[in-house]
This record gives C-alpha cells, structure tokens and sequence, in this order.
C-alpha cells in the first residue's frame, strides 16, 4: 500500500471513529436509559370545593405522597409522615397494618388510577368512593366523577408518569427525619429510645398484654421561638393491658375513648421536664395550687428494685374505692398505670412491675 493509501486509510477510520462517537457518547454522556419499573404517577386532583393537589403515586408498591400546600403526606410500607412546612414538624408513624389504620388508606385519587388502569383505560366506568356510588367520564388524561344526580364529586387529571430516576431525585417517598414519632414495638421488648421501659409481663389481673409502642417528640425551632417550654419534648415507652376479647387498644389511630378495662403502662426518663412537673404535683405543687403532698409508700419491684408507689389524686374517687392509677418512681424512669385500679391494690401491683428486656 503506498503513502496515500495509507493516509487515506487512516483519515477514513478516523472519520468512522469521529462518526460512531457523534452517535454513541452523547447517549452515553447523559445517562442510562430512564426506566419506569415504579409505575410512579403524577396526578392533580380536585374536589368539588376544595383546592387542587398534586398526588404521586406508585403503582408497583402502593407509595403515595399527597401535597396540601403547606402540607405533606407520604405513605410507604408500614410507615406514614406528615411534613407541616409551616413550623417544621415532621410526624411518622410506623407499624403493622392494625397500628397503622386508617391512616394509610390510599386516598381517592391513587384508588381511582388504579380503578381506571384495571378498567382497561375505559372511556367511562363506575366506581365506589367512600361508600357512595360514582361514574367515572374519561376525556383524554382527565377524569371526572359524577354522582347519581350528576353533580361532580372531582376531577383528576394524569399529567404523566414519573421515571425511576426521577421519583429518587425528588425523593419522592423518602422518609425524612421525624419531630414526632410513634413506633410499634414487639410486646415485651425494649424501646429504642433512651428510657428503661417496665411491664408486668404477658398477664396481670386477668388483663393480656395486647399492644406496645414508643413515642418520641422533639420541637421544633419555630416551637422553641413561639414558647414552648421543655415539657414540649416527651421520650415515652407503652405497653397496653386489655381484657381478653378486646379487638382495638388506644396505641391504634382512631380509637377516641379508651376501652373498657384497659390499662396503659407508660414509662419515661424521671429527669424529664415532663416527669418533673408530675412528681411536682404528686409533691403538692400544681401551677399556683398547693395542697399537703400525696400519701405513698416504698415497694420491691419483680426485679428486687426499689421504688416509691404513689396513687393518683387528680380525679376524686367519689367513695368508690378506686384510682385513676398510680406513679411508680424508680432511680431513673417515671411509670404511670393509666386506669380504674382497687386503691387497696396499687401496692402489690406496682410490685409486679419489671424491666421491659
């Protein structure tokens, strides 16, 4: 091959080089291909009567997040938040389905896109929302519910699916770092949080050991700087006792009135500023209100621990015998049995309390 034929050759491999790169680093350069395995929606929904919201909602793993204006709400699996971006507070719940009730139950929107993609994408189809029965029109990406009478119940708009990639860099269902937690705890077992839980174990007084849970608070620099004090921030651990039968405990969301025959143990730092107003009252001391110190007395506990058993006073027994329960003060954990309890019988139930392990 001459001199030319061989520069030639070389100017020609350089242009198939300089041409496959045109085609290939572009692509390469921007990323790998978005993908869509998520099924993560994006929705605007309206009410008759009320704002619009942007819901986004995964159709894969049932995640949504809802957002009201100043507020957030993002449901993923066993956990709940609410972000109130007005003051900072970010609450999260997190448990089985039962702890978490009503409180994950996909909201109208994301149960009408599911309606709609089981439907076939259907022109027109019915659906029951809440209890009432509803006919879903279909006008491009917009669907319009109307009642019986053919009044709009709402609108819901689809502008467009979410990549993999991009509900990640939005975070879309990424849990933030909570202001105020409830978390669902195995019966028995210690909490996270820095308190030394107690319980009577499984069974007390014909009561079963039903349900526990741990709270934390913490404020929020806007709380701080609107005053409110350090009684704000609360550490609390909580076994429920119910009788046997009981279907629902308080530790469930919902539930107004506290079951008959329950009792609530909870368990938080004695040197708490919570705790330390309590022990104030117990002490005689209540706001501007003074009175001589409630009676108590000192007990073993199971674990052969020390401690002082003080029976409520905040409500009068009215001569039935009975107390609304009882503080039990232990070296480092205020516990509080929350309950009708014989006044007789607060000293050999107090010790029957032990360590939670």
């Amino acid at each position: 091959m001459s001199r030319m034929q061989k520069k030639a050759a070389a100017v020609g491999a350089t242009a198939v080089l300089a041409a496959a790169c045109a085609v290939f680093l572009p692509q390469a350069l921007a990323g790998k291909r978005a993908t869509y395995s998520e099924r993560v929606y994006e929705l605007s929904y309206r009410a008759k009567g009320d704002a619009s919201m942007t819901v986004y909602v995964s159709l894969k793993t049932g995640a949504w997040r809802q957002e009201l204006g100043s507020e957030t709400r993002i449901s993923g699996a066993g956990s709940y938040e609410i972000i109130n971006h007005d003051i900072g507070n970010v609450y999260r719940r997190v448990g089985s389905p039962k702890f978490m009730g009503f409180l994950q139950a996909a909201p109208t929107s994301a149960a009408t896109l599911r309606a709609y993609q089981a439907s076939g994408q259907r022109a027109s189809f019915p659906l029951t929302e809440r209890g009432r029965k509803l006919s879903l029109q279909v006008r491009g990406d917009e669907l319009q519910a109307t009642t019986d009478a053919g009044r709009t119940a709402f609108t819901m708009t689809i502008v467009g699916k979410v990549s993999d990639q991009d509900a990640r860099e939005m975070r879309l269902f990424t849990q933030v770092r909570p202001t105020v937690a409830d978390v669902e705890l195995p019966v028995g077992k210690a909490a996270s949080l820095p308190v030394r839980g107690y319980w009577f174990g499984p069974t007390v007084s014909g009561k079963v050991a039903a349900a526990a849970a741990q709270h934390m608070r913490r404020r929020t620099a806007t709380e701080i700087a609107g005053g409110m004090n350090a009684r704000g921030d609360s550490t609390t651990q909580v076994t429920v006792y119910e009788l046997p039968g009981t279907t629902a405990t308080s530790v469930e969301p919902g539930i107004a009135a506290q079951p008959d025959g329950e009792w609530q143990i909870s368990s938080e730092p004695i040197a708490s500023a919570h705790a330390r107003l309590l022990i104030r009252a117990m002490n005689g001391h209540n706001g501007d209100a003074t009175y001589p110190a409630w009676p108590r007395t000192t007990v073993e506990l199971a674990n052969g621990e020390r401690a002082t058993v003080v029976a409520d006073r905040f409500e009068a027994n009215g001569g039935s015998g009975l107390t609304t329960g009882f503080s039990v003060l232990t070296e480092s954990t205020l516990v509080h049995l929350n309950g009708s309890v014989p006044a007789d019988a607060v000293a050999s139930l107090a010790a029957q309390l032990r360590p939670l392990s």
